[in-house]
């Protein structure tokens, strides 16, 4: 088991795995149980720092790359704080008294939607170009219902191994 010696210290690496850890035997493990919560938690909040947060963050830096190929982790992790960083933004206007009801959004969330309009198109297309498929496929999200169905199937298949017309296998 792998315990913390210290907690943890941004600037210090955090993100090694070997820095401010010590693995203990099993007869102190049970002793200091609640540090191996801690080490296992900053494992994953370096985990998260570290990888996921890098997808999320290259499709920001990536707004006007429409070419290439995007996989599906960077695709839906993308999704994932898309949808956490608009429930945020959506609190913030509940909490400033400027959330509207009958958009479904205030100015906090409808800012954040028009920064990431560009990316979210972008990350998109080369997610579509990773299964083989145009970039004007995403299109069909307009039609209502069985479009978007459409979409959610081609971004749920696997990538086209190896190279295609649009570029070679990310990752």
């Amino acid at each position: 088991m792998w315990v913390g010696a210290e907690l943890a210290k941004p600037n210090k690496g955090c993100c090694n795995e070997n820095v401010g850890l010590r693995k203990l035997s099993t007869n102190l493990h049970v002793f200091l149980g609640a540090h191996l919560f801690i080490a296992s938690e900053q494992k994953l909040y370096c985990y998260i720092r570290g990888r996921i947060m890098n997808w999320y963050i290259g499709a920001f830096k990536k707004f006007t790359v429409f070419s290439g190929r995007a996989h599906r982790p960077e695709y839906w992790y993308f999704v994932l704080f898309n949808i956490l960083v608009n429930i945020a933004c959506n609190i913030v206007d509940n909490v400033l008294g400027t959330f509207n009801p009958e958009y479904g959004f205030g100015p906090v969330g409808g800012f954040y939607m028009l920064v990431a309009l560009m990316p979210g198109l972008a990350v998109t297309v080369r997610r579509l170009h990773d299964t083989g498929r145009s970039g004007w496929w995403i299109l069909i999200g307009l039609v209502p219902f069985v479009g978007w169905l459409v979409m959610l199937a081609f971004m749920i298949f696997g990538s086209e191994s190896g190279s295609n017309k649009y570029g070679t296998q990310p990752g």
